[in-house]
């Protein structure tokens, strides 16, 4: 037979377990991401094999900071690059090369709206392994899962 203690103790742990199982379900599991810089996707030229820190980065989720540059619209945009420089910025920087541009395809379903200034996308890298033309191969793609 439990004492009044031992049924103290059981009681309230019962009640805080009643109160805390629905927080502890409803809340999402952060996923953690690896910072990537676009000085390190500056490491892979077209024509040449990538470098290993770059190779690794593909199927990794990562968090990337850039410049958003609509395609085609400036609402409800389901994909966009993703470039190291502002977009027709006017500080006499050479044109961006596509080692410098990520192709971002938000999840299916997600929409972003149009943001300046730096934004922070997180979601599932993509290194295309066999870039060969600079002017027509996509470098750098990325399931988008948000857009901060």
């Amino acid at each position: 037979m439990m004492n009044i203690r031992a049924r103290s103790v059981f009681g309230l742990s019962v009640v805080v377990l009643m109160v805390a199982a629905p927080l502890l379900w409803s809340t999402p599991v952060q996923t953690a991401y690896q910072r990537v810089a676009f000085k390190v996707l500056r490491l892979y030229n077209p024509g040449q094999k990538p470098p290993k820190e770059v190779a690794e980065l593909h199927g990794k989720k990562v968090e990337i900071l850039g410049f958003m540059s609509a395609l085609t619209q400036l609402d409800d945009i389901d994909e966009f690059l993703l470039a190291s420089s502002p977009p027709m910025n006017c500080y006499c920087h050479p044109p961006l090369r596509v080692n410098e541009i990520v192709l971002v395809h938000m999840s299916k379903g997600q929409t972003a709206d149009y943001k300046a200034g730096v934004v922070k996308v997180r979601g599932t890298l993509k290194v295309n392994t066999n870039v060969q033309d600079e002017f027509a191969d996509v470098m750098y793609t990325i399931e988008c899962e948000e857009v901060l």
